[in-house]
């Protein structure tokens, strides 16, 4: 039996990715409380490699089971969990969809296997034994860390200013005056909210995410900023101001930073409603930051993703718009994306070879040569075509691989 529990164990190491990606979809549909953007479901996946390969580790060592300790990146859960203020069962509920989908996993792995029937069941039992004494190990560890944050947020009054800010968005009403004091954030002013991330998980990461919140705030001649960690790596911010913060913002968001943190930035709004309009714009430009992929450090306003944000709210309908749209451009290559960038810019200028070339720092007959390349394989004029075909081609800029084609 114990040949077959380490013969399971290979096989479940070997597919840990794919295992912890599938968990981490099972969670993010079953579980609501957790949020649903692609970072969240990237960072469960992380969280869920990590989990699995420290049981791993454990039970190849012959390791109690008392002995686990959970990941960061689990702790972090909890704790963002706590700060939600929705009580401890998603925290629980995380905890027994994960270890249904592992257990489930880990009975496919003993059933590959060519073993006797007795020998099948005493594996099988002894695995639904380990992994429920282990999860019952690690939900309790996951509980503690909840309400330790939970303790320390009642102590410093976060858990009112969270259930104030989660209320401010889904719109409901309240006194402007007695909402500001219980935020130490005053909603008569213009806000401008933001959603901060990194690629680094590690303890710290929040703490780098207010610092950078901090700082811009300073950047906009704001005062502090009203922060609300929502994940272990992700932090939504909002900066309020006197008046639009306008030439300062933009010289913010035309330089990428240089410490690692992404920023997504909504439109500048007035009021409790524009408190609330201001998170939804930045919430749409970090969704289109995600879609795209863009480099650690960047800086995107909502106004320039603008439009790729409305049309990527379905995003597969926008997939198959942009495939439809560029046919055989729609690869996702270095060849057809210079093509597609060269078509672009000569939609931008009306048509001008020369003025393409100016912008792309080519000869104006390379301009012509790859402007025939993608007439010929949209099989149409462009220009006569020209503003769905702008559209699909801002789509694919931005969005990438999340609506073009993998190359054969």
């Amino acid at each position: 039996m114990r040949r077959a529990l380490t013969d399971a164990a290979d096989g479940v190491e070997r597919d840990a990715p794919r295992i912890a990606a599938e968990m981490a979809s099972v969670l993010h549909r079953d579980v609501p409380e957790l949020l649903d953007d692609p970072r969240s479901i990237e960072d469960s996946e992380r969280v869920g490699r990590h989990i699995i390969r420290s049981f791993l580790r454990m039970l190849r060592r012959g390791e109690p089971i008392e002995s686990f300790e959970p990941v960061a990146g689990a702790l972090a859960t909890a704790r963002a969990l706590a700060r939600s203020g929705r009580g401890l069962l998603p925290l629980l509920r995380l905890c027994h969809v994960g270890h249904g989908v592992f257990l489930a996993e880990w009975d496919a792995q003993l059933g590959a296997l060519t073993l006797e029937m007795d020998v099948l069941l005493s594996a099988t039992r002894a695995t639904q034994s380990l992994t429920f004494d282990w999860v019952d190990i690690f939900s309790r560890q996951l509980a503690a860390e909840y309400e330790r944050e939970r303790e320390r947020l009642e102590r410093t009054g976060e858990t009112q200013r969270a259930l104030m800010i989660r209320s401010l968005l889904r719109g409901e009403a309240h006194d402007p005056q007695a909402a500001s004091r219980v935020l130490g954030h005053d909603l008569r002013r213009h806000h401008t909210a933001l959603v901060l991330w990194t690629e680094d998980d590690r303890a710290d990461a929040g703490a780098t995410l207010s610092s950078a919140a901090m700082g811009l705030a300073d950047e906009l001649g704001g005062g502090r900023p009203l922060l609300l960690p929502v994940a272990g790596t992700v932090t939504w911010a909002w900066i309020s101001t006197a008046s639009p913060p306008g030439a300062a913002l933009a010289r913010v968001a035309g330089n990428p930073r240089g410490d690692g943190v992404s920023i997504a930035i909504g439109e500048t709004a007035f009021g409790a409603a524009g408190f609330r309009d201001s998170h939804r714009d930045a919430e749409d430009a970090f969704r289109v930051a995600l879609l795209g992929r863009r480099r650690p450090g960047s800086v995107v306003p909502y106004r320039r993703v603008e439009l790729a944000a409305l049309l990527s709210a379905d995003l597969e309908r926008a997939r198959r718009f942009v495939r439809a749209q560029l046919g055989p451009l729609a690869y996702d290559d270095d060849e057809h994306a210079r093509l597609r960038a060269t078509l672009r810019i000569y939609l931008d200028e009306r048509g001008s070879r020369q003025a393409t070339a100016d912008r792309l720092g080519v000869h104006a007959n390379t301009v012509g040569n790859r402007v025939r390349a993608c007439q010929q394989a949209l099989g149409r004029d462009a220009v006569l075509h020209r503003v769905e075909l702008h559209v699909a081609l801002m789509l694919a800029q931005l969005l990438g691989a999340s609506v073009l084609e993998t190359a054969a």
